[in-house]
């Protein structure tokens, strides 16, 4: 993940990715050796590798065990911004298309269900709540999430009271970006919903069939009876579990494991969104799903979250699942 990189790692990973997206290096190009790269750019072995890493995560080179590194070819996914302020617009285009992704803009509800409805490339909704009533923004949300339910949509937000009518409904977006919002944050939703390849493609553009398998989830939760329901939920989707009863317990666990996702109350003993976010970014290949009933918990921070609202059910807990991060790329 990009946004989690040093300065050194970024400085190389913005180098090569500018190289990728010019055309510079066209697919099939095999990058000079690690130790060639490390000179070229006069950094130590492990911040080179951190920043292929972050290149490989984002779907831009392969790292082929025993061959070398080669550039992918890139398919740009597609985002829809919705918003009716062209400011904000603006800004949320600069961020999404400075990530490689393809964007399209709306200012208002019905042009978006017509792109919605003619391109089958938009693999991300960003919407706005207040376009410009909170009840026209609600029921675009809502319909959005009744027609297109697999579809990953971002509520962008400074006023948590207006997903009300939404919350504790299949209609609610698990994904929500409080405003004020800074780049990094519209990374980290890229980053989750935007499905990243899960097989390994040759420098000739073959894949090899490697599936990379399930992490397991890690539930943190004070309360017995929803440590043991998440774990039922989250279990029968496949997925090994793993539980902890207070945040001092998850972060022992995360030094001791890596973990897929982590479902994490927020209002239990040692938890908080502080705690969510430093987790985040201190294990940038986690999704971290905040479990709460209270929504305003989370939109009194800056910020971009995964939110799984009290009560839930295996529905909510599916989607949360499949909102993940793109695994470690193959060394």
């Amino acid at each position: 993940m990009a946004s989690a990189l040093g300065p050194r790692s970024r400085r190389i990973y913005e180098a090569m990715r500018e190289r990728i997206i010019s055309g510079e290096w066209l697919p099939g190009h095999k990058l000079a050796s690690h130790a060639e790269l490390s000179t070229a750019f006069g950094v130590a072995p492990m911040t080179l590798r951190q920043a292929l890493t972050a290149l490989s995560e984002d779907g831009l080179i392969s790292l082929e065990h025993g061959r070398g590194t080669f550039v992918r070819p890139i398919s740009k996914a597609t985002v829809l911004i919705v918003e009716d302020e062209e400011p904000v617009r603006v800004v949320l285009r600069e961020h999404v298309a400075s990530g490689g992704y393809a964007v399209i803009e709306a200012s208002n509800p019905v042009d978006a269900m017509k792109a919605l409805e003619s391109d089958g490339s938009i693999q991300l909704v960003l919407s706005d709540v207040r376009m410009p009533s909170t009840e026209v923004g609600v029921e675009f949300i809502r319909t959005v999430r009744r027609r297109w339910p697999e579809l990953p949509l971002a509520a962008v937000t400074a006023f948590p009271e207006d997903l009300a009518d939404l919350h504790g409904t299949p209609e609610c977006p698990l994904l929500i970006i409080s405003k004020p919002f800074r780049k990094q944050h519209i990374e980290r939703v890229l980053q989750i919903a935007i499905r990243k390849p899960t097989s390994t493609p040759g420098h000739d553009g073959t894949v090899d069939g490697y599936v990379a398998p399930r992490s397991p989830v890690l539930v943190v939760d004070d309360d017995p009876e929803v440590r043991e329901m998440l774990r039922i939920l989250v279990s029968e989707l496949g997925y090994e579990v793993r539980a902890a009863a207070s945040g001092g317990q998850a972060l022992i666990a995360l030094n001791n494991g890596n973990f897929g996702h982590v479902f994490m109350d927020v209002r239990m003993p040692g938890g908080s969104v502080e705690l969510a976010n430093a987790i985040a970014e201190a294990h940038p290949s986690t999704a971290v799903v905040i479990v709460t009933g209270y929504p305003e918990d989370v939109l009194r921070f800056s910020g971009a979250f995964t939110v799984l609202r009290k009560p839930f059910d295996r529905e909510g807990v599916r989607s949360s699942l499949e909102l993940r991060r793109a695994p470690v790329g193959i060394a």
